[in-house]
């Protein structure tokens, strides 16, 4: 695995300038098929990814959707492959200003009639809302002149409405960008030290759990983008902890780090000078040796986890194939029934399912190609 501590340092180094929609914009790009399975979990599956996603950036910048002088928002637009060979539009949207918006709703709007206009299409649209606002969450634009008029309905997800122990989808890098900008609607009154104690939880997650470099650097940005102290001292003592809790969890480099090899050879040379300064050298040497001993332990003890790690994802997997395999079971014990004219309400009784998941099952293998390879 590859170090992690100079990725962190470079990044936390920085001046805290990064705009929150540039990234919006970059975690779209770089997860998009975690967003899609984060918002839209039950349409996951239908999105043939092989096929790649295609982003629209030039043609929406051409509409001027974002160009509302005094909002913050971040617009993307994709299309998306169904293995159905279908394609689906998605508009995503975030409010990135922490204030509500009366004209929210009719903007909205306005996205919508735009790209239908220009593209020929209704695309499904999803806003993010992270303002710390409880009574702001517009869901639909109504207009209505004299018994006529319009409708735009769309998709929203209230960030300070959603913690992270109710997330469709955990573990992933979506579910940590979610949690951040959820903690930021949770802290204006919180002290700095509970404040640090929400972020770290989150860097260690990054670090013992294998993400992505590309990822890791993107969500620190994140962070980075969001917490706020009181105390500006405290951004210092935050950079600390982290550093120092890098340092101790890299398994790779972790010799370079320390420097332990050239100590050792400065030893070699200082033994050579005068003898007042052997009692220094004895000193540094036990020094080093000291290091080299808990560099090797910590490499051990990193190993060992990232190991027991793999066995459960392991585990998992060999779980996860084993539910697949039973619901394969079931769903062809239900269909050879239906195919026998048994009514829907016995099956549920004889398999032990509800009949809303039975219709469900009817639907899903209405493909003759997909019924075949179930049979």
């Amino acid at each position: 695995m590859e170090s992690l501590y100079l990725p962190f340092v470079i990044i936390l180094k920085r001046t805290m300038i990064t705009k929150r929609d540039q990234l919006w914009k970059g975690a779209f790009r770089i997860l998009m098929p975690q967003f899609v399975q984060f918002h839209f979990p039950h349409k996951y599956a239908e999105i043939d990814w092989n096929k790649g996603v295609e982003y629209l950036d030039k043609e929406l910048h051409k509409l001027q959707l974002s160009a509302v002088a005094n909002n913050r928002i971040a617009d993307v637009l994709v299309k998306l492959y169904l293995k159905t060979g279908e394609i689906v539009w998605v508009l995503l949207h975030i409010e990135i200003q922490g204030y509500p918006d009366e004209y929210f709703a009719l903007r909205m709007h306005q996205m919508r009639y735009r790209i239908e206009d220009y593209f020929g299409v209704n695309p499904v649209m999803l806003c993010i809302l992270t303002d710390d606002d409880p009574n702001f969450h517009p869901k639909e634009y109504v207009i209505d002149t004299w018994g006529k008029g319009c409708h735009t309905t769309f998709h929203t997800y209230k960030v300070m409405h959603n913690p992270p122990s109710e997330y469709p989808v955990q573990d992933t890098a979506v579910a940590l960008i979610m949690e951040i900008a959820y903690n930021a609607t949770q802290t204006k009154r919180l002290p700095d030290d509970k404040i640090m104690d929400l972020y770290i939880p989150i860097v260690r997650k990054l670090i013992n759990e294998g993400y992505k470099k590309e990822e890791i650097k993107l969500i620190i940005s994140f962070i980075e983008a969001h917490v706020k102290f009181a105390n500006s001292e405290n951004y210092r003592k935050f950079e600390k902890n982290i550093d120092t809790m890098v340092k101790y969890e890299t398994t790779e480099d972790i010799l370079a780090l320390f420097d332990t090899e050239k100590r050792l050879k400065k030893l070699q040379f200082l033994e050579e000078q005068e003898d007042v300064m052997k009692a220094n050298i004895e000193k540094l040497r036990i020094q080093s040796e000291r290091e080299l001993r808990n560099t090797q332990q910590a490499r051990a003890k990193a190993e060992e986890a990232r190991a027991k790690a793999e066995e459960e994802r392991t585990k998992a997997e060999e779980e996860r194939t084993k539910a697949e395999e039973e619901r394969a079971k079931k769903d062809k014990s239900v269909l050879l029934m239906l195919n026998q004219g048994i009514t829907i309400d016995l099956i549920s009784r004889v398999v032990g399912i509800t009949e809303n998941e039975i219709v469900d099952i009817q639907t899903r293998y209405k493909d003759s190609n997909i019924l075949k390879e179930l049979m």
